[in-house]
């Protein structure tokens, strides 16, 4: 599969952002302390990770991805509530973004491999906090409480990720072991394939 159809296919998932919020919202309310954070980031990072997989599920990705994108989402969506209070101004959102994208990104990190493996969590967090601020300043009604950014949001966040991403899926910066492979021609064989 090309590039552009991975990256078509992964920018979909955008819709895991609005779907999740709307399910977290919907079951738990609006965030209000941190076990409400906490329950709505379970409920919506299952979503979430969900729809992720199943793009990532061809590359290899195993299903684990799920739980640790509801898990890290759940843990971070309650941190997030404590530190800010379960604020809703615009910068309370942004820091919002901030942690909960980081612990989401490092839980999501312990399934991915490769050299470049460590830029997912900064990329997470710094696109989730960009996300919130977009979010912030186009949503009605940021006041709700949502455990995520609107489309809006989601839409520039997943473009972004989605390229770093397939940075670090690229089987050829995937960390092989030191130096290229082996080239060495058996004895009584030739360079070309044939018998000497």
């Amino acid at each position: 599969m090309t590039f552009l159809k991975r990256y078509a296919l992964w920018l979909v998932t955008f819709l895991g952002f609005p779907l999740g919020s709307l399910a977290a919202v919907t079951i738990v309310g609006s965030i209000t302390s941190t076990v409400t954070g906490f329950l709505a980031g379970l409920i919506s990072g299952a979503i979430l990770g969900t729809v992720q997989w199943l793009v990532l599920r061809p590359r290899g990705i195993s299903p684990l991805w799920i739980a640790l994108t509801s898990v890290g989402m759940g843990v971070g969506s309650g941190l997030s509530a404590a530190i800010t209070s379960a604020g809703t101004s615009t910068g309370d959102l942004v820091l919002r973004g901030l942690i909960s994208g980081a612990v989401v990104g490092i839980a999501q990190a312990f399934v991915l491999r490769g050299r470049l493996v460590l830029l997912w969590p900064v990329t997470v967090s710094a696109t989730w906090a960009l996300a919130w601020l977009i979010t912030a300043n186009v949503i009605v009604d940021k006041d709700r409480g949502y455990v995520t950014f609107g489309a809006s949001g989601a839409i520039t966040a997943t473009a972004i990720c989605g390229l770093v991403l397939y940075g670090i899926l690229r089987p050829d910066f995937r960390a092989a072991g030191p130096g290229p492979q082996s080239t060495s021609v058996p004895a009584g064989h030739s360079a070309t394939g044939g018998v000497r």
